[in-house]
């Protein structure tokens, strides 16, 4: 062979081992491109839309004309920011059959106080997946609840599980689950709210300041109230107080409250003034 021909066997090789390399990582798994170009894991999806942060699902349905959809989650999900629900949005958390966490984050004290969602009024979450598993990381002295609901919640199916570690008071929801204010409500069809220790005025669902709780099903266990005099795996509070004024209330159709602990009223525990 001449030179020429020895040059052109050489290119064809390395262009053969270039493609070669393209579609093995082209068919590599766990990863693809987002719906915002950022080549990372996919954790949730909208409609045939992947993104690789829940908080880009929930804008993906919130920027629509209607701000109503579902969100499938589809990975585990890391959150560092809280995210908000607005008022007018209408949002939908469900499972693809597999097991998946959404963890909200607790490296510093102020992600450790935020909670993990906060429905504004006006705004409603439903979450039914009965393989989602919504927790947080642990932060030394206690950390903020999962949710803060202003509007409404409804949980069909999923848990809500704290890991044991303590719910703090100073900090955005005083309970896994804290509904508050005027209209404000929180339906338990299903699911699971679990594995939390209190301090004072916390609880495994808080209900306050004109809010309701109506539990139809579901179970709420493992609340540890200690000596905290007032706390307990469903805390109805209208102690009105400068902080927390008007009426609350609790309707239980069903469902299980069960193995809790606390210095008094560790299954229900109602707390009211004049």
């Amino acid at each position: 062979f001449g030179r020429k021909d020895i040059n052109f066997m050489k290119l064809k090789q390395l262009f053969l081992c270039l493609l070669s390399c393209l579609i093995v990582f082209v068919l590599l798994p766990g990863t693809a491109w987002a719906a915002d170009g950022s080549d990372s894991a996919m954790v949730a999806k909208v409609g045939d839309m992947e993104f690789s942060s829940l908080a880009d699902a929930v804008a993906a349905i919130v920027s629509a004309a209607d701000k109503t959809g579902t969100v499938e989650i589809i990975g585990d999900v890391e959150m560092n920011e809280r995210i908000t629900v607005p008022d007018g949005a209408d949002i939908k958390f469900t499972d693809d059959g597999a097991k998946h966490s959404i963890t909200m984050a607790s490296a510093t004290e102020r992600q450790s106080q935020e909670a993990a969602f906060i429905i504004e009024q006006g705004g409603s979450l439903t979450v039914d997946g009965a393989n989602l598993t919504f927790t947080r990381q642990a932060y030394n002295g206690g950390a903020s609840g999962m949710i803060i609901c202003h509007g409404k919640i409804t949980l069909e199916n999923g848990t809500f599980d704290f890991n044991g570690q303590t719910i703090g008071w100073n900090t955005d929801a005083h309970a896994l689950i804290q509904v508050c204010g005027s209209g404000a409500e929180f339906v338990m069809n299903g699911g699971n709210i679990q594995n939390a220790s209190c301090n004072s005025s916390t609880g495994g669902v808080k209900v306050c300041c004109n809010a309701k709780f109506i539990m139809n099903n579901g179970t709420i266990q493992n609340i540890n109230g200690g000596s905290s005099t007032r706390s307990g795996a469903v805390l109805v509070y209208a102690p009105n107080t400068s902080f927390e004024k008007g009426t609350a209330a609790f309707e239980m159709n069903g469902g299980t409250i069960k193995n809790n602990r606390g210095y008094r009223g560790a299954g229900v525990h109602v707390v009211g003034m004049e």
